[in-house]
């Protein structure tokens, strides 16, 4: 048996010689999917073998990373169910046969990117969707077939789509979670959370070729945007640019570093000519820059990529339309959800669904609604520290508003206080931040530098972390670097309060208002950057609030900011279920 294992080996890694690691995923996909009669997780674990070692590999999706062992042992099961057979007089002569085959299929074609109008989506399975029944509380699975603009099949992965399901009346809708198979073809799955009609909508946000673009260029390079740096000494002011850099090469610059919060990256400034670095007094970012900068470092034969008819297109046969009867008379009304907390799995369906404008139902935990009284009795005694973006300044808004509470202090560092119950939520707006308001240089905060200054008397706080959006023009080595500060900074926060509480919250889809949005501040960063906060802060007890559904699902437009009173209060009473 060991000279057949040894054959049917080499057999196994021929099939996967010489292709990428999308393509080997695809390949890997189906040798689950033969094994265990059943696709695999997003994150599990496979076993490939290569022209040199059999390695048991871990592969991450959305970051294109791969970590791999060497592990003899684990691969002889997956080579014994599936690649292996008895080596007999058929098995010998039909590999003679193959041998005399040519090792080439000449044909002429073209081949181009995924083109949302010949792209297809309909339900799983050979029946129509008006014969299929599909039943409330049920799991609905929908299948995109992508092709080319020459109505040619794609045979690999990595375009990026936005998937809802909604009844326009009833004003219900939630978000699917798309799975990429690597060999042109993507599953979506969705939370029947309604019985009554539902829209199924699918728009390719981005092509392959321009998310490869994107996170293989465009994001390794810096200087993406500039700041404008005012110097001052009381009677004199000098102005110059200013940048975030991190391992490039620079001369007789003005470098402020913090290396406990950004390890190696720096902010520089170009030198003033009469006043010196330390007298620098006022930033302000140049949102303009944004746009300059992507449309210079963009070579014309990728901006077809990003025209606009591959960017957030509706896919051909869009809407579809479907029916949804009611629970089913043998189901189970008792929630099986467990309890918010940490560590959470990524659910495999919708997150949830809008039951209206208003009221977010949670498949994820056992998430509620929480009236005032109940929320001054969740926070009594506690500090709250929102650190991080406006979208976390709007959480602070909310509890004002609910609270009925006067707020101090201005749009970058503010407090509100409720003596009656010892309740503090402090706002700080990060250090380096992007927008018009001009900023005091040296009263900026950073998050792991506050996070350091929690003594063990105040363990009975809720650290709250939003990290994204102003780090979509940094460097991907740089923001994980931050990302890492922070973890090291939360580490040693634990040390003293084993207990405390941390939670980390997503990004969700914003607005594009000029198409070199789509390029510097693209969804798909924003979703990419979601899932390498997850695996940066994964196994520390952290509280992971994922909004990026919701807000994707929201009959309201997408933008940064989404309505206080609906999308951001629902916000906060999911995080409310995940702290109390």
């Amino acid at each position: 048996m060991e000279k057949h294992q040894k054959f049917i080996s080499r057999r196994c890694y021929l099939c996967l010689l010489s292709v990428g690691s999308t393509a080997a995923f695809g390949l890997l996909v189906l040798i689950y999917s033969k094994v265990y009669n059943t696709p695999p997780h997003r994150q599990t674990a496979f076993t490939l073998v290569t022209n040199s070692s059999v390695f048991t590999v871990q592969h991450f999706p959305n970051m294109d990373l791969w970590s791999g062992r060497i592990c003899r042992p684990a691969v002889e099961q997956l080579v014994r169910e599936f690649c292996i057979k008895p080596l007999d007089n058929s098995t010998h002569a039909q590999s003679g046969e193959n041998r005399n085959q040519q090792p080439f299929t000449s044909m002429q074609g073209s081949l181009g990117i995924t083109s949302p109008k010949t792209s297809k989506f309909s339900l799983s399975g050979s029946e129509s969707a008006e014969h299929q029944t599909i039943r409330q509380g049920e799991n609905i699975h929908v299948v995109i077939q992508t092709y080319d603009q020459h109505g040619r099949k794609r045979a690999m992965g990595g375009d990026f789509f936005f998937a809802v399901m909604s009844d326009l009346q009833l004003r219900k809708s939630t978000a699917g979670k798309v799975t990429d198979h690597g060999n042109g073809t993507y599953s979506v799955y969705f939370y029947a959370g309604w019985s009554g009609s539902a829209s199924i909508s699918v728009q390719l946000v981005h092509p392959r070729e321009a998310v490869l673009w994107i996170r293989k260029v465009f994001r390794n390079i810096e200087r993406r945007i500039d700041w404008l740096g005012r110097f001052g000494n009381g009677t004199y002011t000098e102005e110059s640019k200013c940048y975030v850099s991190e391992g490039n090469f620079w001369k007789n610059k003005c470098e402020y570093s913090d290396e406990n919060a950004l390890g190696n990256t720096v902010f520089l400034c170009e030198k003033p000519k009469f006043l010196t670095c330390q007298q620098l007094a006022i930033t302000r970012s140049q949102a303009e820059t944004l746009d300059s900068y992507a449309k210079a470092y963009m070579p014309p034969e990728k901006e077809v990529f990003f025209q606009s008819e591959y960017l957030v297109q509706s896919l051909s046969r869009d809407p579809l339309q479907i029916t949804i009867k009611g629970y089913n008379s043998s189901h189970i009304a008792e929630d099986v959800l467990p309890s918010c907390g940490a560590d959470l799995p990524v659910a495999s369906s919708s997150d949830g669904f809008w039951e209206n404008d208003t009221t977010w139902t949670s498949r994820v935990c056992k998430a509620r609604h929480w009236s005032p009284d109940e929320i001054r009795t969740c926070l009594s005694g506690k500090s709250v520290y929102f650190l991080g973006d406006s979208t976390l300044r709007q959480w602070h808004d909310v509890f004002r508003k609910i609270l009925g509470q006067p707020v101090k202090g201005n749009e970058l560092h503010r407090n509100l206080e409720i003596p009656s119950h010892n309740i503090s939520a402090t706002f700080i707006f990060h250090a380096i931040l992007i927008g018009s308001v001009e900023v005091d240089f040296w009263s900026q905060k950073f998050e792991s530098d506050i996070i350091d200054e929690i003594s063990e008397k105040q363990c009975n706080s809720i650290v709250v972390l939003s990290l994204t959006y102003h780090f979509a023009s940094w460097t991907t080595a740089s923001y994980v670097e931050r990302l890492l500060r922070v973890r090291q900074a939360l580490l040693r926060l634990k040390v003293r309060c084993p207990d405390i509480t941390i939670v980390l919250k997503s990004s969700h889809p914003r607005e594009h208002i000029y198409s070199m949005s789509y390029i510097h501040s693209s969804d798909w960063i924003l979703f990419d950057m979601n899932n390498m906060s997850r695996k940066i802060f994964h196994g520390l007890g952290i509280r992971f609030i994922d909004v990026y559904d919701m807000s994707l699902s929201h009959f309201a437009a997408n933008t940064v900011h989404m309505p206080l009173g609906t999308v951001m209060r629902q916000q906060v009473d999911l995080f409310l279920s995940y702290v109390c």
